[in-house]
C-alpha cells in the first residue's frame, strides 16, 4: 500500500513532500512544486522567498503575470522570506527508508550529512577528481563542460549535452546511455539504429 504523504503548511497553503523529487506539492494542484534545490539549507530549517500569488518560489509567475498584469499591480508585498522544517523533520520515515540511516541518525546530522556521501564530498574538497566506472573504462567527470573523459586518455570524450534532450530521466536525475563495451563508447540508437550494447545509467 502507497503510504501517504506528509504535509507542511506555507502562508495558509498546504503542501504534500515528496522525498523521491525533493519537492513540495501544492495540495490540490499537484502541478505546483517547489523545488527544495532553489532552497538555503540552513542546517536546522531551510528558507527561501515565497511568492504569496504563484504559491511558489518568487522567481516563479502566478497566472495574472502570464496573462500581463502591469508592474504596478505587480508589486514586491507578494514576495516574502519563509522558513520551512528540515526534511528530517518534514519526513523521518521516508529518510530513513530512502538514505538507509536510522532515526537515530536524524538527530545527531543534517540533512546534507546524510544525503550527501561524506567521504566523496570530503574527497572533491581535497581536489580528488570525481570519476565514474564504465565497464572496463574509467572517465573522469568534467562538471563545468559536462563531459566525461577517459582516464587513459585514450578514446573520445563523451559529451552529455549531447544526449540531454532523449536520454536524460528528470525524475531520478540521470542519464541512462548505451555503452559499447567493444568500442568503449556511448551509441545513440535513436538517431542511428545501433543496438546490442549494455545500458549504463549514472547521475
Amino acid at each position: 500500500m502507497e503510504r501517504e504523504l506528509p504535509t507542511i503548511v506555507i502562508e495558509g497553503t498546504e503542501f504534500l513532500f515528496d522525498i523521491e523529487r525533493t519537492v513540495l506539492m501544492e495540495k490540490g494542484a499537484l502541478h505546483n512544486e517547489i523545488d527544495f534545490r532553489f532552497m538555503k539549507d540552513l542546517g536546522t530549517h531551510y528558507g527561501f522567498t515565497y511568492s504569496t500569488k504563484s504559491r511558489n518560489h518568487s522567481f516563479y509567475g502566478s497566472l495574472d503575470d502570464l496573462v500581463g498584469q502591469s508592474e504596478q499591480q505587480a508589486d514586491r508585498k507578494t514576495e516574502i522570506y519563509v522558513e520551512i522544517p528540515r526534511i528530517a523533520d518534514i519526513d523521518p520515515e521516508g529518510m530513513c527508508r530512502k538514505y538507509g540511516c536510522r532515526i537515530e541518525d536524524l538527530k545527531d546530522k543534517s540533512d546534507f550529512e546524510i544525503m550527501v556521501d561524506q567521504e566523496i564530498f570530503n574527497e572533491r574538497l581535497r581536489g580528488i577528481p570525481v570519476t565514474i566506472e564504465f565497464p572496463g573504462k574509467t572517465y573522469l567527470v568534467d562538471v563545468a563542460r559536462n563531459v566525461l573523459e577517459p582516464l587513459d586518455g585514450i578514446g573520445e570524450n563523451i559529451r552529455l549535452n549531447a544526449f540531454h534532450y532523449d536520454y536524460y530521466y528528470e525524475d531520478d536525475e540521470s542519464y541512462h546511455l548505451f555503452y559499447n563495451i567493444k568500442q568503449n563508447s556511448v551509441e545513440d540508437p535513436l538517431r542511428d539504429g545501433t543496438w546490442g550494447m549494455t545500458e549504463w545509467r549514472f547521475r
